[in-house]
């Protein structure tokens, strides 16, 4: 139950079952995101339903609001990291606790998909590489992003086995 009943997310859990809704305090977009992944993590224990889409839906928010900041470097092209700047190890850590296919696991999953494919040196490549959970979550996001991709002509890859 560890990271699971916080302060935090008990105090969700009580504005839910009083009021129905739940209020987001005001603080930093990390901790906003951590106290949503406590939540759903709770809510998913106290098998309460619904909470899937209404703890993914502010964390999907809050990673569009909360890009990288602009750097030079990256002047022509999109920044990596923009989807991936207020999250840390602790939300893939605490997000894995959440059953596979959980709409909030899908999303953080999502948010690092770009950097991964982009850059040799992926802010979540420790995760992805020592935390299975992650891992498939991950691979479900690179299947989705390729299949994104329009192609007129099937494109050929050279085969890693011969």
């Amino acid at each position: 139950m560890h990271g699971v009943v916080t302060p935090r997310s008990f105090q969700m859990l009580v504005q839910w079952v009083g009021l129905s809704r739940v209020v987001f305090r005001e603080c930093a977009p990390d901790v906003a995101i951590t106290t949503a992944i406590e939540f759903a993590r709770l809510a998913d224990i106290c098998r309460i339903t619904g909470m899937e889409s209404l703890m993914a839906e502010p964390i999907n928010t809050i990673i569009l609001a909360n890009p990288a900041p602009e750097d030079s470097k990256w002047a022509s092209w999109r920044a990596p990291d923009i989807n991936t700047h207020c999250l840390t190890s602790q939300h893939i850590t605490l997000v894995i606790d959440l059953p596979e296919g959980y709409l909030v696991r899908a999303i953080l999953a999502a948010a690092t998909i770009e950097r991964c494919l982009r850059q040799h040196n992926y802010k979540f490549e420790r995760e992805a590489s020592r935390v299975p959970e992650f891992s498939v979550d991950l691979l479900k996001a690179m299947r989705a992003t390729i299949e994104s991709i329009p192609i007129e002509n099937p494109p050929t890859f050279e085969d890693p086995i011969s």
